[in-house]
């Protein structure tokens, strides 16, 4: 009697182990998936309209930059901040001022007449800061 539940007991240990080991293991970055998701999203539809490479490959300071957001603005529903690189790593804009941000990168070229690259990222985080 005593071995059989000796046996079944050892048997409920080791599955139980198996089954926490073979569970996904749930990390920080799941919490900023869908926000992640929306941005990438974002990037990809208004990477198609020529107002939005032109405003981006005319990103040459901070006016620039602001015009840019306003641009995107309306496209993305949580708080943001923008900086855009040349080729040449001169960036403009900077990182946000919150602690917990999701950042998004997204390479642009240009057209045939104006051929840069672009990098694009774009910090944005769920709530607002105090």
């Amino acid at each position: 009697m005593m071995k059989t539940f000796e046996a079944m007991l050892a048997a409920a240990v080791i599955i139980s182990t198996l089954a926490l080991l073979a569970s996904p293991m749930f990390m920080a970055g799941t919490r900023y998936s869908e926000l992640r998701k929306a941005i990438e999203r974002m990037l990809l539809s208004l990477s198609d309209k020529d107002e939005f490479r032109t405003l981006v490959l005319g990103v040459k300071d901070e006016s620039s930059l602001n015009a840019l957001k306003e641009y995107m603005d309306p496209y993305i529903d949580y708080p943001f901040e923008l900086e855009v690189c040349d080729e040449n790593n001169n960036c403009w804009g900077s990182k946000p001022a919150v602690k917990n941000y999701v950042t998004v990168t997204y390479l642009l070229d240009g057209n045939l007449t104006d051929y840069n690259i672009m990098k694009i990222k774009v910090y944005s985080w769920i709530f607002r800061s105090e």
